[in-house]
């Protein structure tokens, strides 16, 4: 089992606390810590350089969720990225790869767009994007999910940039 590292622009509260209730839901086992929920409000780049701050100071395994997304509910892609130490990151793919792409290093990329739908309780709200992205990350730390079952891999060089 990996430890799950969350972040996003919630602040804290009742968002912050979802995220939790649904990772605990997966597996009521799995440890969860806070990178940021005081990101300010869509801030991307604030996100991307959070990220590359702290991955390389967790152990290999580690799965780090990032939800912050000004285009929350649009059609864009949502991946899981796999990065050199061994890491995975969980965002949309919206440009918050970037410093960790240029940083850390990232080998392998998948669309985990399909996997969020399939949610179990699906439904549109402020924090949809934040409740699916837990959901996946606590399937793949918990080890219900492999990396490569969240979804099909893509270029890494196909990954927005800032």
């Amino acid at each position: 089992m990996s430890d799950i590292v969350l972040q996003s622009d919630y602040g804290l509260g009742n968002g912050t606390s979802n995220l939790y209730g649904v990772c605990k839901r997966v597996d009521p086992g799995l440890k969860i810590y806070d990178l940021s929920h005081a990101v300010p409000g869509f801030d991307i780049r604030r996100a991307s350089e959070n990220l590359t701050a702290v991955v390389p100071a967790w152990p290999a395994g580690t799965v780090f969720a990032s939800a912050v997304d000004p285009a929350t509910g649009t059609e864009h892609l949502v991946c899981a990225a796999k990065t050199v130490s061994g890491s995975y990151i969980l965002t949309a793919d919206n440009g918050t790869l970037s410093a960790v792409a240029d940083t850390v290093g990232i080998v392998e990329v998948r669309d985990i767009t399909a996997l969020l739908r399939a949610y179990p309780e699906y439904a549109d709200g402020a924090l949809l994007h934040g409740k699916d992205l837990a959901w996946c990350a606590a399937l793949l730390a918990s080890g219900q999910r492999s990396f490569e079952e969240l979804g099909p891999a893509y270029a890494v060089e196909t990954i927005v940039r800032l």
